[in-house]
């Protein structure tokens, strides 16, 4: 009983302290915004507020870190937040919130619950950890141990400059807070998606009626559902759909954005935004910078110009996707409403901005000074590859696959409708023309233009991501990640269409009498294509999978876990084998409990994440000192598991004080974790059957067969024999159906010479595959896999 009040109390105090590090950082927020802002309303300030005080941390954490790394950092960088508004507290004079009345008070509380709810329940029930998440998870605990700037935790001798805002926040957060990483995830998720879903809601001003505010439901809902997917639904054979498994799977199964193009990458649905962190806060700074943008309190120009600045850099460092596109949106629009076409003012502070984003760190500081050690490569405008290459990248013509109108199969399941997607040059065509008008009838009818630059900042933010796709292409296998800007396309256009037609509607509305009939025609009208577009996105989503990320996980943390956590420094480089066969488990385990550098890959090729490598595999199978020297090893952490499957020699060795210190045995003495001594690097014994021997073997030029990991190799082992082909410049043949790569970036060249050929010059098979059988051809043993995996036969 004492026991389990002490749990209680434990997860109360997380609980707490979360809320109430979310609630200081959110006050200073409001404490700066409602000085710089000249739009009071509580509808928008309020989420705005949380936002920015969240940016603003992020901005501290990643400028402190230079000088004090880990927890004293985190807590500097909150006390520099505190001051910062307590000081323009007592220096600046606010004006006063307006608060809603009536009915829109009434409005705003009753959507403000209903989205609360919806998000809170998708946030806390989303799918399965992703890789996403094991990459920001991973990232965050190097950060909170110390480790600035982020190093690839695999390839410590490279930097990660990828999405580093995100861990940065997660990474302070769990060491102030002590909060699980799944919580921390549901309540960020949470607070970013309502906090888009309140600004994109009431930042039009519309008047004030009950159909007015109904209509603006509809922005968030395009923004968070539909993803500014419009679909288009035609006559056509009559004749009842085919519903077999109830009307909620059925609509679930209509077209949307996802079955549109290829969404590798992309966030086209609310279950897929949730996946990724950085999008997620990345679009809720975004939105948090738009009421700035067009109601700016011009002043205290400087001030709002610095918050600004701290703003589009926390951007730059959450993700980099958005900045790119969104940034010179914003910063036009700053030159008309902030700067009010003071060019020489405007173009200071482009100049700050800018000069701040280089120097601050992340992918762009990366790419500018460091671009050859950068993971991620990226070509201008590439053609198509020719010969082996081009299957897996064609960057041009799979671009105008993507891009293009698709009508979709006659099924039965859409009778009585023919379903058409437009395709992103039509919803461009239809924005930019819709724009244009309606900019010209603004420029007459209304003085208030704050809705003319908000539709502009949507709109060349759609087309500039249009044109990203094309000319910022990521290189190799991975450039269908380029579809992200492709989904930024669809999804910044969508929301700027839906707030033209409630616009439209409402000033329409304002000057003309529409009769029933007609009145009654265009709400079927706009009610179908919002239907079809974003009914089905809400559907999909349901039903929700037995999750809680809220619940805290009540199991004790690894003894073995702690110790390390306790007694190795960040950058001990530490590896971990803890199975009968080498799985991706315990290295991510160790790296995301406890943050340390888990060198798993060679320098080359880069590689943004970890599943089974070359070197893990070898040095999984032998623990040889070649490997361990090359990767510069200093901890092994093993097992009575997997210490049953070495042999007699390498045990002895394991066991020998004199090759391997043991530094950690836990009570059974199961988990043992050793130092590598100099003296096994320099007398213990290699052996043969490595990946590594291999790879000095092999000749520089040939042609390969390797059979496919469905018919004789094991998956984890074809991956890596794969790999060790693709490095090279080979003809390299092999099934397509079973293609078990790497799911993250690793900067190889892939290859495809055909499923088959006449003659080959090795053979990649499995243990029990005869060679006769896949050529009629004599053969010799060339090399075997010393785990017995893997055989490469060489033809004579």
């Amino acid at each position: 009983m004492i026991h389990l009040l002490y749990i209680y109390s434990v997860e109360f105090l997380i609980y707490f302290k979360t809320l109430v590090l979310l609630i200081v950082l959110s006050a200073c927020g409001f404490v700066i915004i409602r000085r710089i802002c000249s739009e009071l309303r509580l509808q928008i300030l309020l989420p705005a507020s949380v936002i920015l005080g969240i940016s603003l941390y992020i901005f501290l954490l990643n400028l402190t870190a230079y000088i004090f790394k880990g927890p004293p950092g985190f807590y500097i960088a909150l006390a520099i937040e505190v001051l910062l508004a307590y000081f323009i507290k007592r220096k600046i004079k606010p004006k006063e919130v307006i608060i809603p009345q009536g009915q829109e008070k009434r409005f705003w509380i009753i959507s403000l619950i209903l989205w609360s709810a919806f998000l809170l329940y998708i946030s806390a029930t989303g799918p399965a950890i992703s890789g996403d998440f094991l990459n920001h998870t991973t990232l965050a605990s190097l950060f909170a141990r110390g480790d600035f700037p982020i190093h690839s935790p695999f390839q410590p001798d490279r930097l990660s400059s990828y999405h580093v805002g995100g861990p940065q926040l997660l990474g302070a957060f769990k060491s102030i807070t002590k909060a699980p990483y799944n919580l921390l995830f549901v309540v960020f998720s949470f607070v970013t998606l309502l906090s888009i879903s309140q600004i994109l809601q009431w930042l039009l001003c519309v008047p004030k009626r009950i159909f007015s505010w109904i209509l603006l439901l509809l922005i968030p809902a395009v923004a968070l559902i539909s993803f500014g997917n419009f679909m288009f639904v035609l006559p056509y054979q009559f004749d009842f759909p085919h519903i077999q498994e109830g009307l909620i799977k059925w609509v679930s199964k209509l077209p949307a954005l996802t079955d549109s193009f290829e969404p590798f990458g992309s966030s086209t649905s609310l279950n897929s935004l949730i996946l990724f962190f950085h999008r997620m806060l990345s679009l809720s700074i975004f939105a948090s910078i738009l009421p700035l943008a067009l109601f700016p309190n011009k002043s205290k120009k400087l001030l709002l110009s610095g918050v600004l600045i701290i703003l589009l850099s926390t951007l730059a460092l959450s993700d980099e996707t958005v900045f790119i596109v969104g940034t010179p949106a914003i910063a036009f629009s700053l030159l008309f409403t902030l700067f009010e076409k003071n060019i020489k003012q405007w173009l200071l502070f482009c100049f700050i901005f800018v000069v701040i984003v280089i120097i601050q760190g992340g992918l762009i500081s990366e790419v500018i000074f460091k671009s050859e050690t950068s993971v991620a490569k990226v070509l201008i405008f590439p053609d198509d590859e020719k010969g082996s290459l081009v299957r897996f990248q064609r960057y041009r013509s799979f671009r105008l696959e993507q891009q293009s109108s698709k009508l979709f199969p006659d099924k039965q399941e859409y009778y009585p409708l023919r379903w058409l997607h437009p395709g992103i040059l039509w919803q461009l065509a239809v924005l930019i023309i819709t724009t244009g008008i309606f900019t010209l009838i603004s420029r007459k009818r209304s003085t208030d233009k704050s809705a003319v630059f908000l539709i502009w900042i949507f709109c060349i933010s759609a087309v500039l991501s249009f044109i990203a796709y094309h000319i910022i292409v990521p290189r190799g296998m991975y450039h269908i990640n380029g579809n992200r800007f492709l989904a930024l396309a669809y999804h910044f256009s969508g929301i700027a269409l839906i707030i033209l037609l409630i616009l439209g509607w409402v000033q329409y509305k304002a000057s003309h009498h529409l009769s029933k009939i007609l009145s009654l025609g265009c709400k079927f009208l706009l009610l179908l294509i919002l239907s079809v577009s974003i009914i089905p996105s809400l559907v999909v989503i349901f039903p929700r999978e037995k999750y809680n990320w809220l619940e805290i996980p009540r199991a004790s943390p690894k003894a073995e876990l702690v110790w390390m956590e306790n007694n190795l420094a960040v950058n001990n480089r530490t590896v971990a084998f803890m199975e009968k066969f080498p799985t991706s488990g315990p290295i991510l385990d160790m790296v995301k409990e406890v943050g340390i550098f888990t060198p798993a890959w060679y320098d080359k090729p880069e590689s943004q994440g970890f599943e089974v490598s070359p070197p893990y595999l070898d040095l999984f199978f032998t623990l040889n000192p070649q490997i361990l020297k090359i990767l510069k090893v200093e901890y092994i952490m093993t097992n009575k598991q997997y210490r049953s499957t070495l042999s007699q020699n390498r045990l002895a060795d394991l066991n020998n004080t004199k090759y391997f210190q043991p530094v950690y045995n836990d009570a059974d003495k199961d988990v043992i974790i050793s130092k590598v001594l100099p003296q096994y690097l320099k007398d213990g014994e290699n052996y043969q059957g490595t990946f590594y021997d291999l790879d000095m073997k092999l000749p520089s030029r040939g042609s390969f067969f390797i059979e496919s990991p469905d018919q004789g190799i094991v998956q984890g082992v074809w991956r890596v024999a794969f790999l060790t082909l693709q490095k090279r410049d080979y003809e390299i043949y092999y099934s397509l159906s079973r293609v078990w790569f790497y799911n993250f970036i690793i900067n190889v060249d892939m290859k495809f010479n055909g499923e088959t050929a006449d003659k080959y010059n090795y053979l990649v098979l499995g243990p029990d595959t005869d060679p006769a059988s896949i050529c009629h051809c004599q053969t010799k043993l060339f090399w075997s896999q010393i785990g017995g995996y893997v055989k490469v036969w060489k033809v004579i």
